[in-house]
């Protein structure tokens, strides 16, 4: 997965617990949008499994790339 998103053109991915419990993990990404490094876009997801929050995260980075819009 880690590297399908690297492919993607993600430079920033963290996965980490979330909520006042912890019984979430929050998977975030970032992806440059084209060639400009300065502006990203952001993609969010959160699941109580980690591989759930990283697929979901996975497949909006692929959706927004097949759809071929620069935002």
């Amino acid at each position: 997965m880690e590297r399908r998103l690297r492919e993607l053109g993600a430079t920033y991915y963290v996965l980490e617990k979330w909520g006042e419990d912890g019984a979430l993990y929050r998977f975030e990404c970032r992806v440059p949008i084209a060639a400009d490094a300065d502006h990203s876009r952001y993609f969010e997801a959160m699941a109580e499994q980690p591989i759930s929050a990283m697929n979901n995260v996975l497949n909006q980075v692929e959706t927004w790339r097949a759809s071929g819009r620069p935002y």
